[in-house]
């Protein structure tokens, strides 16, 4: 934990005691759509908001325990080192005195993108529909996260999770990028770097990751391309897709995207919660090509997420669509 402790002395992560750590009240609702084991609960620290991150279950084998271990530390490291950002969810603390460390985070309104992108059905439409621009806008403020990971310091940072559930929207619907358990640094003299303890994300895995095991900052741009076509089109990486005449059968996003541009029935793409008249067809086409792009199976042949964040700003000035609460640190 060696590591922890330079990471909370260089950065603005303070340690607290375990008897502040145990002042919180259930959020029933956080607790639905999170995964790994975590729950998230919230609490008050100092007089602030708080969310606190818990691991609820601890494995008994000594092997998967220090998988954990390896999991909750990188995370801090790299979220205190991350916490500059304004678009990444700032870690405020943690207790270490804990069988398995507590982290305290700031507070976000309880909401994903995947409660209000996949689950907006569940949810009985009590959740605002986020219209085409917002959908633009936050896959900007996602890809200006990213970018920092890849680009801020010395070794770029493997974000390695992106997907609905790792983006929390505040209440002005901007996106805080969340879940850095998984992430990981590239080492020094390597183009890449091997990371077993990352696990499958229901198909917003590269090619190169499924096969090899492999992490570059083109894997995150991978994942991001896929998140971009579920904002787009408001399906997850898989689903179940019915076709006339044949029973229903699992398709993933960039196939079923393809599919209609090929085609010709591109208009049937976005989301049909969305006001189809106030999407440019332009605009359209590029944020479909944009995406695709982001999905090659080559890894290079995708753009970088710096080359991203840049296409998808010139897209949201031309249509005047970026408020001034967005503006990026």
């Amino acid at each position: 934990m060696s590591d922890v402790y330079t990471a909370i002395c260089r950065g603005s992560c303070v340690v607290v005691t375990c008897k502040q750590e145990t002042q919180y009240n259930v959020i029933f609702d956080a607790v639905e759509f999170l995964r790994n084991n975590c729950n998230w609960y919230k609490g008050s620290w100092e007089g602030r908001a708080i969310l606190v991150k818990l691991r609820e279950s601890v494995p008994e084998s000594e092997s998967s325990f220090g998988k954990i271990l390896l999991r909750l530390s990188r995370e801090i490291v790299i979220a205190t080192q991350m916490s500059t950002h304004n678009k990444v969810h700032k870690l405020l603390g943690c207790c270490l005195e804990t069988k398995v460390p507590v982290l305290i985070y700031e507070w976000v309104a309880a909401e994903t993108l995947e409660d209000r992108i996949l689950l907006k059905d569940e949810k009985q439409n009590k959740l605002p529909v986020l219209e085409w621009k917002d959908r633009l806008r936050i896959a900007w403020e996602i890809s200006c996260a990213v970018s920092y990971f890849h680009s801020a310091f010395p070794r770029p940072f493997i974000h390695g999770y992106l997907e609905p559930l790792s983006v929390f929207l505040n209440q002005d619907n901007a996106a805080i990028l969340s879940n850095f358990s998984l992430s990981a640094s590239i080492p020094e003299g390597q183009n890449f770097v091997v990371d077993h303890f990352v696990e499958e994300t229901r198909g917003y895995e590269a090619p190169e990751y499924q096969t090899r095991r492999e992490f570059t900052e083109y894997t995150d741009v991978y994942s991001f391309g896929v998140l971009f076509l579920v904002l787009l089109t408001g399906k997850d990486a898989t689903f179940s897709c019915i076709c006339i005449g044949e029973n229903a059968k699992s398709t993933n996003i960039i196939d079923w995207v393809t599919s209609k541009i090929r085609n010709k029935r591109i208009s049937e793409i976005v989301d049909p919660v969305i006001n189809n008249s106030e999407i440019p067809a332009s605009e359209l086409s590029a944020s479909i090509d944009l995406a695709l792009r982001c999905t090659s199976f080559q890894a290079y042949k995708r753009p970088t997420m710096e080359d991203v964040e840049i296409e998808l700003c010139n897209m949201l000035r031309s249509s005047k669509s970026i408020p001034t609460t967005s503006s990026v640190v």
